[in-house]
């Protein structure tokens, strides 16, 4: 039982020291556009982490760390899997796919935003109407008031 214990725990951190490798090397072989988008994208992401907690703290709503990490696992894995594809798919030699990086950064980015105000209307911060009817008809949201 406990070299079972062992070798999960090996393989958590070789997991862990891997992905920890890879984000600063892949910073090198990117180009400053898609850094800037992606560094954007990343803060956007961090901030509706943040304004999602203090909206549940403002609300009422009990987070427990295993929520906390399965929610913010369970949206950062697929943007990081739709990441990599888009970076991968924008380096082949196909004429007009050479910015789908930037515009799905960017996309994900404004989905961020949104997201951002949608927590912080929640803790009855108000929104200039124009914004957020841009921002819906932007992201096509159909379930938005």
């Amino acid at each position: 039982m406990v070299k079972k214990n062992n070798m999960q725990t090996s393989t958590i951190k070789t997991i862990w020291t891997t992905i920890l490798a890879i984000i600063p090397a892949s910073m090198c072989i990117i180009s400053e556009a898609e850094h800037s988008a992606l560094f954007a994208f990343v803060v956007l992401y961090f901030l509706d982490v943040i304004t999602g907690l203090l909206k549940a703290h403002k609300t009422g709503i009990i987070i427990t760390s295993h929520k906390l990490w399965r929610k913010t696992l369970g949206k950062g894995i697929p943007y990081i899997i739709a990441i990599g594809v888009f970076y991968i798919v924008s380096r082949l030699p196909i004429p007009f796919i050479d910015c789908s990086f930037c515009y799905l950064v960017c996309w994900l980015a404004l989905t961020e935003t949104y997201s951002n105000i949608e927590n912080l209307a929640c803790m009855g911060i108000k929104f200039p109407e124009k914004i957020v009817k841009r921002i819906n008809k932007v992201l096509h949201c159909e379930d938005c008031e």
